[in-house]
């Protein structure tokens, strides 16, 4: 905990390797670990506890390993934790994003747009959400709405 308080996630997390998976499956002290591990963007170290089972099924966790495992290149095994937040129905504007990135990297633009306009109708100032529906439009030849979005405030 002293490290995790220190703000050195990734030496609390090494830590909780050694421990038994029984043991921290419902670790809210893991948890803001891996929640800390997230914000730094330190998707390797995430991506060891998802590598070995470690909170599965924990909603948190598991959006958090949604994110790691895209930012990795891992795009069908992040789909699949994004999906199962969906089909929970727990969704926030960022899992949306993430989702319609995912369905981009499967040649899916149509859907892809369609999640990732979701997550900037939810968020209007995410300027991340805005530019990648202004791209998306862009390469899918919907100029008109790529002009709508950009003259938007």
């Amino acid at each position: 905990m002293n490290y995790l308080q220190l703000g050195n996630s990734s030496k609390g997390a090494e830590l909780f390797a050694g421990i038994s998976n029984n043991l921290i499956e419902e670790n809210s002290t893991l948890e803001k670990m891996l929640k800390n591990l997230y914000e730094n963007e330190n998707y390797d170290d995430l991506l060891y506890f998802y590598d070995r089972k470690i909170m599965l099924n924990n909603v948190n966790a598991i959006f958090y390993y949604g994110v790691s495992l895209y930012k990795k290149g891992r795009y069908d095994e992040s789909f699949k934790n994004l999906i199962y937040l969906e089909k929970n129905n727990i969704m926030q504007p960022e899992t949306y994003f993430y989702i319609g990135l995912n369905l981009y990297q499967k040649n899916e633009a149509e859907k892809s747009i369609a999640y990732i306009k979701t997550a900037y109708e939810k968020e209007r100032f995410n300027k991340t959400y805005k530019k990648t529906l202004i791209d998306l439009y862009r390469k899918q030849g919907l100029l008109k709405e790529a002009e709508m979005l950009v003259r938007s405030k």
